[in-house]
C-alpha cells in the first residue's frame, strides 16, 4: 500500500522556492521512508548511481537539479511502499 502523509507534501513544496541541501533532503525523506527505499528510487529517477545519491545526501551543499527533480517525482508518483511505522 502506498501512503504519503500530507506533511511530506508541505515539507517538499518549499523546495521549489529554495532547493534543499543533501542533508536536508535526507532528513525529510528519512522521516517517511527507510534509506533503502528512497536512495535506489532517487538513483533510478535521476539516472545517477546509488553511490552518487548517497554522497549527495551527506553534503551541506544544494543537491543537483537532477536529484531534486527525482525527489519531487518520487513524492508525486507515490513510489515506494508505506512509510516507516505504517502498514
Amino acid at each position: 500500500m502506498t501512503y504519503f502523509p500530507a506533511s511530506l507534501f508541505v515539507e517538499t513544496e518549499r523546495w521549489q522556492r529554495r532547493p534543499p541541501t543533501g542533508k536536508e533532503l535526507a532528513t525529510v525523506l528519512g522521516r517517511y521512508f527507510e534509506a533503502t527505499i528512497y536512495v535506489p528510487e532517487l538513483a533510478r529517477l535521476s539516472g545517477r548511481s546509488s553511490t552518487a545519491i548517497d554522497w549527495h545526501l551527506r553534503q551541506e551543499s544544494v543537491v543537483p537539479a537532477t536529484v531534486l527533480a527525482a525527489a519531487l517525482l518520487f513524492r508525486r508518483s507515490g513510489a515506494g511502499p508505506s512509510p516507516i511505522g505504517r502498514n
